[in-house]
């Protein structure tokens, strides 16, 4: 027979000698876990916290370099109507406009204009902007900021003054921007300002046309080459036309009888002239002023009013080199105006223009080493 015996002494309950757990150390205990839990929840949360963040701050960056693209894919510049704006910046990222408007914490994002704003006379309000065929002869602050929040409502600052606009584009890091509610977000880097700036997409073509017998002809398409095309036209003795047009507008020039010369796609800022019944990068001869004959004829005059000419040793002087350069571009032309043969049929190597130019050439050769000496 197995005695067992309870003993009660100082609150303290002992069976078969084992000692038991008290009210006051479960209570312990559990304190000191919900320590640790708070303190591993509070780690792992604060993570969340920033890792969503990080992940707004790449996906603002996403969505401004997507508006830019829509811009300049669409040749248009939406207003802040958000189905609109969110619609065309969607079609870049390849997703739906709702994850465009709305962010992962459910705020929406806004756009706002910089007041400023004025593109070929279409201000802020007027919105949106939609490139015609002449282009745009003015640009003023094509800016904007993009908002998101990761908190729930809307400030109260008047965004879209001047002022509101300059303390959105000039906010500091991790700091809410001047003039707005204290504690909207309650976090500042819950705020997030991305800012886009258009002015590089607009860029600055010159037409001149020099040709003084024919109009220059062109067209400004929409924004692919089939696309609807705005024909025009530069008259004889009109001035320059400059204008600016958007990022990848693709730009005709035909020759004078109107058949088409080349497309250019605007990447840059360019000007083109029109001379003898063809377009150019520069005026090679041209009428364009009483004292100039063309980029090709001021090369030749600084070539031969150069200070430092003189008679070489071998009898080279600037007007012997000058006319057997013009030999040898003038028996090109032949050349190739003969099909690059001559009357029997011959290869391009048997004819006499062909023979001339792999002749001179080592005379020019030793001409040019005659100078350089």
């Amino acid at each position: 027979m197995v005695n067992v015996v309870v003993a009660y002494s100082e609150g303290r309950c002992h069976a078969g000698g084992r000692r038991g757990t008290t009210l006051i150390e479960l209570v312990g205990v559990i304190a000191v876990l919900t320590v640790l839990l708070m303190a591993v929840a509070g780690g792992m949360i604060r993570r969340m916290v920033e890792e969503r963040q990080r992940a707004e701050a790449q996906r603002m960056e996403e969505i401004g370099g997507a508006f830019r693209r829509a811009v300049a894919a669409d040749k248009q510049i939406p207003g802040t109507n958000r189905a609109a704006w969110s619609a065309a910046v969607a079609v870049q990222l390849g997703t739906a406009a709702d994850l465009v408007e709305s962010n992962r914490a459910g705020g929406g994002r806004i756009l706002v204009y910089d007041p400023g704003f004025n593109v070929g006379g279409v201000g802020a309000s007027g919105l949106p902007f939609r490139q015609q065929g002449a282009g745009v002869t003015n640009v003023l602050s094509p800016r904007l900021v993009i908002v998101s929040a990761l908190e729930p409502g809307l400030p109260t600052a008047a965004l879209n003054t001047q002022a509101g606009f300059s303390n959105l584009w000039n906010r500091a890091d991790r700091q809410l921007p001047a003039g707005w509610p204290a504690g909207w977000p309650a976090d500042p880097e819950n705020l997030f300002v991305q800012r886009v700036d258009l002015s590089d997409l607009f860029h600055e073509i010159t037409l001149n046309n020099v040709d003084g017998y024919s109009s220059a002809p062109y067209a400004v398409l929409t924004n692919r080459l089939s696309g609807t095309g705005y024909a025009n036209a530069i008259p004889t003795n009109a001035p320059p036309v400059s204008t600016h047009l958007l990022h990848g507008t693709p730009l005709r020039l035909d020759y004078g009888d109107g058949t088409v010369q080349s497309m250019v796609f605007v990447t840059e800022a360019a000007s083109y002239t029109f001379e003898s019944g063809r377009w150019n990068r520069h005026a090679l001869a041209g009428i364009n002023g009483p004292t100039s004959c063309g980029l090709l004829g001021q090369y030749v005059e600084q070539f031969i009013n150069h200070p430092d000419w003189g008679v070489t040793d071998i009898g080279t002087d600037p007007a012997s080199a000058v006319l057997a350069m013009f030999d040898t571009l003038w028996g090109g032309t032949d050349w190739a105006n003969a099909g690059f043969e001559d009357e029997n049929g011959h290869s391009k190597w048997e004819t006499p223009t062909a023979r001339f130019l792999y002749d001179v050439a080592p005379q020019l050769m030793l001409t040019g080493e005659d100078l350089i000496e």
